[in-house]
């Protein structure tokens, strides 16, 4: 399947799967309970379309944190893209900046954060955890902000990791080292997979984690020995200090976390269960969104990030009050199907479904979508989070 040919996020993580190994597959596909009900949730909420409507041009254009965004779509920080294409983050930067969106850089990221920096047109996020420790993180925050990074994403929803839970265990599931025990474990894969394999070997069959130097101007930590230190609260306080720009929580479910993210200074919250990886029977994050965008909406920005796979998704996150999607195992998708191409494939199939969601639903803009515009189960936003 050529990329012309990928008419949607489906297609691309079929063609994934051909040409990445097994175990790189289903590290990144892997699911759970929360996951599923992320899709579900989903699919739960339809669309009530107005009638007898007729606009030139639907209006995608936004602006998140302050910056100009073509859609309202970041390409979402995510954890190992090396395994998933030699591009990786660059790769998934140059084609966010090609679409005109930000792009995220995980703390985990195979590039350090200026050579992503310099592969994209457009803002740079920076997302951080306290893998080796406060110095690292410390060193990192000066480097993002050097690089012209626009706003550090915290992410504090990993509490568990390193403790068996199921995002832990996941970096024990690649190969991201070399030992005897990987070579004999991933040998039967790798054959099949032999491109993949030869790019990877090219650089040493290590993956690393470029960003995280626990002593500065040292090596920086292999991929499987940066685990994410989940922040506290006093850390936010600490970081808010170290870091001068829009400074944005992720992994907030609840109404009462929201609103201490904006009394802690946050200048957006990200309602996210981490796309289902961590506590099982957390609910899919848009049943939590409305309740969140009550709370604190009027404070902060709030943006969505769960289970986003196609165009009328993003615009039933926006009709909830969302004001922008995070986009992450879609972005991986298409990363792994056909590299930098392919992540701007997938990235253009979105924008273009958004535009005909618009148009079909009656909407002129992505600032107009209303709850009023949604259909769902009879009461179904009072089943959102709490605090």
């Amino acid at each position: 399947m050529s990329l012309s040919r990928i008419t949607s996020v489906a297609d691309a993580q079929q063609l994934a799967s051909k040409r990445i190994p097994r175990s790189v597959y289903q590290a990144f596909a892997r699911q759970s309970g929360t996951a599923r009900d992320n899709l579900r949730a989903l699919g739960e909420v339809g669309f009530r379309p107005r009638v007898a409507t007729r606009f030139d041009r639907h209006e995608l254009a936004t602006t998140i944190l302050g910056r100009p965004s073509a859609m309202p779509v970041v390409a979402s920080p995510v954890g190992g893209l090396r395994l998933a294409h030699r591009d990786a983050e660059v790769g998934l930067a140059a084609a966010a900046g090609a679409v005109g969106i930000p792009v995220g850089v995980s703390t985990s990221a195979h590039h350090r954060i200026e050579d992503v920096a310099r592969a994209t047109s457009g803002p740079v996020w920076y997302q951080l955890y306290l893998a080796g420790g406060r110095a690292a993180a410390e060193g990192a925050i000066e480097r993002a902000h050097a690089c012209g990074c626009s706003a550090l994403v915290l992410t504090v929803d990993m509490l568990g990791v390193g403790k068996g839970t199921r995002a832990g265990s996941a970096r024990d599931q690649v190969p991201n080292r070399i030992t005897v025990e990987n070579a004999l474990r991933y040998a039967p894969e790798m054959l099949v997979r032999p491109r993949w394999f030869v790019d990877y070997a090219r650089e040493g069959l290590r993956l690393q984690a470029a960003n995280v130097r626990p002593h500065p101007g040292g090596p920086p930590l292999d991929f499987s020995e940066a685990l994410p230190i989940n922040p506290t609260w006093e850390d936010v306080a600490w970081i808010k200090d170290l870091w001068p720009g829009p400074l944005v929580i992720k992994g907030v479910i609840r109404t009462d976390d929201a609103q201490r993210a904006a009394d802690a200074g946050a200048d957006a919250v990200v309602v996210s269960n981490h796309g289902g990886l961590v506590l099982d029977g957390v609910p899919g994050s848009l049943r939590s969104l409305p309740a969140v965008v009550e709370a604190v909406g009027d404070r902060v920005e709030v943006l969505f990030d769960g289970g986003v796979r196609s165009g009328p998704d993003v615009v039933k996150a926006l009709g909830l009050g969302a004001r922008a999607v995070l986009c992450g195992r879609a972005c991986v998708w298409g990363l792994a199907a056909g590299g930098s191409a392919g992540a701007r494939r997938v990235l253009e199939l979105l924008r273009d479904e958004i535009e005909v969601t618009l148009a079909e639903l009656g909407c002129p803009s992505v600032h107009d979508v209303q709850p009023t515009d949604l259909d769902f189960p009879y009461a179904w936003p009072a089943r959102s989070a709490a605090g």
